[in-house]
């Protein structure tokens, strides 16, 4: 058995590892899943603006798709844009794909390495006195701290997306390659600001539904199960 003090801290520390491989969970779904691009850009009538065809735009999301989760190993293909053929992405996309799939590996496995450390800890705390009210009240206490970090980003991005964007790649890009320019550069043409808004409140969404129902127990646990005074309890 661990003492009553390091339950209390391991049970906060599981908390942010379940938060952290949650939100990785919901990046991948969405990020990474072709058809969430495919039926925007259908809704959209992306292709047709772009004057390509939608197997080259469908195929185009594709392959960047597949290069981030390391399928492909490049994103060198050519396709007919209005009439002529061309390099989908030119030496600046490129770059910048090269920095945005290092971002996209680093995260993925801080999510990895989060969820193992869960588990360990998930192991240790239900070894312990009381470890499901612990475990309990650790995700409620990191959850109430990390929903109103979510509740300010989320009135950044609902009163200017666009503020919240540029900030965002400020941060975690070191270089301007991420500065693409409409009508020049295909990849930012293929990725108007709307599907980026779209994807990261669908990523939002479902990570909150996650965590929104993993609270409802926690509550319930609380309230109807965990045993008075556990706390302190000798």
């Amino acid at each position: 058995f661990i003492s009553d003090w390091s339950s209390d801290v391991c049970s906060s520390d599981l908390g942010w590892c379940v938060i952290v491989s949650a939100l990785m969970f919901s990046i991948k779904a969405w990020a990474l899943n072709p058809n969430f691009y495919i039926s925007l850009y259908d809704r959209m009538d992306l292709a047709e603006d772009l004057s390509v065809s939608k197997a080259d735009l469908n195929a185009s999301i594709t392959l960047l798709l597949d290069y981030l989760d390391g399928k492909a190993s490049s994103i060198d293909r050519t396709m007919i844009i209005a009439g002529k053929e061309q390099a989908v992405f030119d030496a600046k996309e490129k770059r910048h794909m090269v920095d945005v799939k290092a971002l996209y590996q680093r995260a993925l496995w801080t999510g990895r390495i989060a969820g193992g450390i869960g588990i360990l800890l998930f192991v240790l705390l239900m070894h312990s006195k009381n470890g499901l009210a612990f475990l309990t009240k650790g995700l409620l206490g990191a959850s109430f701290c990390f929903f109103i970090f979510v509740a300010f980003l989320a009135l950044w991005m609902a009163t200017d997306f666009t503020d919240f964007w540029i900030h965002f790649h400020g941060i975690f890009f070191q270089n301007q390659d991420w500065l693409l320019t409409p009508g020049k550069d295909f990849m930012i043409d293929m990725l108007p600001e709307m599907v980026f808004e779209k994807l990261v409140v669908s990523i939002v969404l479902s990570f909150l539904v996650i965590l929104i129902v993993l609270n409802l127990f926690c509550v319930f646990y609380q309230i109807r199960k965990a045993p008075i005074g556990f706390e302190v309890e000798e």
